[in-house]
């Protein structure tokens, strides 16, 4: 009894029925709530910490930022499901959503903006953080003749150039227009007449179910908006039995990277990857560290650094 009165109590607010009513739709970080409710962020922080201690909030933490979200037990619960059916809950997925779609659009155009603007300069940016040792480990069992793989932000071309003579087919895959058109060049001097180029973000890819027999995805998945979600459409195009293959930076604490790199993430511990790729059907799942670090320097405050990389590979169910 006490702790239903205790959500409800936390309940009683229209600025945090507003604020369940957001986090439904989508995990949101403390700054971004701000722009979408328009409040200051003290304010929203105080509702956000009344909701987390009613167990209605979780919060997960990347460096100094905070990403609140619904636990799935409370999803599937009775008083949210109660609460979606309310006149408040659908008025504010109404006159909200809009903010919440420009919110999640402004994560995906840092990405695609950063690597526009670099793309000439990719190779030689890209080579601080994995090598040759590093691309062919990732490659390792996704070379049968017979096959067709993708290569998920692919950039120009660094993992693709080298998978392409392997198999039947290679789709190289990037949201940067301008990473897919130095790629494309690359390609035609390698002569290589078995690659496709597809524009498109990595959770959302436009293949057919089980189009793919193999897949990998190297230094990507911490831009993406929705890792998860990212991962999940990855098992989508896996044919059963396909093999995936996940080259990624390890948990850190280099904030700037936000601003240097456009990263969204710092990197992810074992534990969430491990997650991430159950829940996307995966199994046989194999996670080692790998001896190799990629170097980053934040260059307007004179920083260094080392991020670990990791090495993941499973096979779709």
């Amino acid at each position: 009894m006490a702790d239903l009165l205790r959500i409800l109590k936390a309940m009683g607010d229209p600025t945090r029925l507003r604020l369940l009513a957001i986090l439904d739709t989508e995990e949101l970080s403390v700054n971004e709530l701000v722009r979408i409710l328009g409040m200051g962020q003290s304010r929203i922080s105080r509702h956000l910490a009344v909701l987390k201690d009613a167990g209605l909030l979780q919060q997960r933490r990347e460096g100094t930022w905070s990403y609140y979200s619904i636990p799935a037990t409370v999803q599937s619960g009775g008083v949210l499901q109660a609460f979606r059916d309310d006149p408040i809950y659908k008025n504010t997925i109404t006159g909200d959503g809009p903010r919440i779609k420009r919110v999640l659009k402004e994560r995906r155009d840092q990405s695609v903006h950063y690597f526009d603007k670099i793309a000439e300069n990719w190779d030689d940016i890209r080579s601080e953080y994995f090598g040759l040792r590093v691309r062919n480990r990732a490659l390792a069992g996704l070379i049968p003749a017979n096959w067709t793989v993708a290569d998920i932000g692919c950039g120009t071309g660094f993992l693709l150039m080298a998978l392409a003579p392997l198999v039947k087919k290679a789709i190289g895959i990037d949201n940067s227009s301008e990473m897919l058109r130095v790629a494309t060049r690359n390609a035609k001097e390698r002569g290589l007449k078995n690659v496709e180029f597809l524009q498109s973000e990595m959770d959302s890819l436009p293949l057919k179910d089980g189009a793919l027999d193999g897949l990998t995805a190297s230094i990507v998945l911490h831009h993406a908006t929705d890792p998860e979600k990212a991962v999940k459409e990855w098992g989508r195009v896996l044919k059963s039995g396909g093999k995936i293959s996940i080259v990624e930076l390890e948990k850190h604490e280099h904030e700037w990277l936000r601003e240097e790199m456009a990263d969204v993430w710092l990197g992810f511990d074992q534990k969430e990857l491990r997650s991430y790729m159950k829940n996307a059907g995966f199994d046989r799942i194999q996670m080692e560290s790998v001896d190799e670090e990629c170097s980053t320097a934040d260059m307007g405050a004179r920083k260094t650094g080392s991020v670990g990389i990791q090495l993941m590979t499973a096979v779709k169910k």
